[in-house]
C-alpha cells in the first residue's frame, strides 16, 4: 500500500506531459527530416527504385515508433511502484509471529531510514472491530500521523491525545524494526528484499498490525493485517 505522495506532479500531470513531449519531438524530427529532404526530394525519388522508396518510409515511419516506445517505456517506469511493503501474521495459541517484508522495485539504490511495526487490539463496536484510525492527515500535512512519529523515530507508545478514550486502555505494542532499517540496512539495492518476524505473546482477541516504512528522500508506504489469537 502507498498512501502519501509528496511529488511535484500527480501521475496524470506526468502522463500528459510525457506524450505532449512525445508527439512534440516526433512533430520537430518530421520537420527537421522535410526541410532537409524536400529540396532534393524530387531528384532522389527519380533516382530511387521502389525499394529504396519504400526502406526510406519504413525509416520514418521506425523513427516515429521508436520515439513513441520510448515514452511508452518511461510511463511504464514512472508508474511502476518503486517499493514494495508486505505484512503477515500467523498464529499459534497465545503466540503471534507478525512477518515483515519490503522490496526495492525500482531502478536506483534506496537508502532506508525507519520501519515501526505497532500491533494493538480491537474494540466492537456495533458488531465490528473497530481500531484507531492513525493513517490519516492533518490539514496541510503530506504526512499521516503515524509516518510523522516514524520519521522522527525513537517513540515507544502513542501520544495519548492522539487516541480516544475507548481505545487508551486496550493492548498496544510498538516495535521499532531494527533490521530492517538503518541501523542494520545501509541501502537497499534494486531487486533487493529484507524481512524481518516478530513473535507476541498476545490474550485471546482480534488484532491489528500496522507497519510504516520511510527511506531517505522518498514518500512513506505502510500496510495493514488484521488477525485472530484463539
Amino acid at each position: 500500500m502507498k498512501y502519501n505522495n509528496n511529488k511535484i506532479f500527480s501521475a496524470n500531470k506526468k502522463s500528459v506531459l510525457i506524450r505532449f513531449g512525445a508527439v512534440i519531438l516526433i512533430a520537430v524530427l518530421g520537420l527537421v527530416l522535410l526541410a532537409l529532404i524536400v529540396p532534393y526530394s524530387n531528384k532522389a525519388v527519380k533516382s530511387m527504385t521502389i525499394n529504396e522508396v519504400v526502406a526510406t518510409a519504413t525509416l520514418f515511419i521506425s523513427l516515429g515508433t521508436i520515439i513513441i516506445k520510448i515514452s511508452e517505456n518511461v510511463l511504464h517506469r514512472s508508474f511502476t511502484a518503486k517499493r514494495k511493503i508486505s505484512i503477515d501474521a500467523r498464529t499459534q495459541g497465545e503466540y503471534a509471529v507478525v512477518t515483515c517484508r519490503i522490496e526495492n522495485c525500482s531502478k536506483k539504490r534506496i537508502i532506508p531510514q525507519n520501519i515501526y511495526l505497532m500491533v494493538e487490539a480491537g474494540v466492537e463496536k456495533d458488531g465490528m472491530i473497530d481500531f484507531p484510525y492513525l493513517l490519516k492527515h492533518e490539514e496541510g500535512e503530506f504526512d499521516c500521523v503515524f509516518a510523522s512519529l516514524c520519521k522522527q523515530g525513537g517513540f515507544t507508545c502513542l501520544p495519548d491525545h492522539l487516541l480516544e478514550s475507548g481505545f487508551k486502555s486496550q493492548y498496544r505494542k510498538i516495535v521499532k524494526l531494527k533490521h530492517l532499517s538503518s541501523e542494520t540496512i545501509m541501502f537497499i539495492d534494486p531487486g533487493e528484499e529484507f524481512s524481518e518476524d516478530v513473535t507476541l505473546k498476545l490474550c485471546k482477541g482480534i488484532y491489528k498490525a500496522t507497519i510504516v516504512w520511510t527511506s531517505v528522500k522518498e514518500d512513506c508506504i505502510c500496510g495493514t493485517k488484521q488477525f485472530i489469537v484463539e
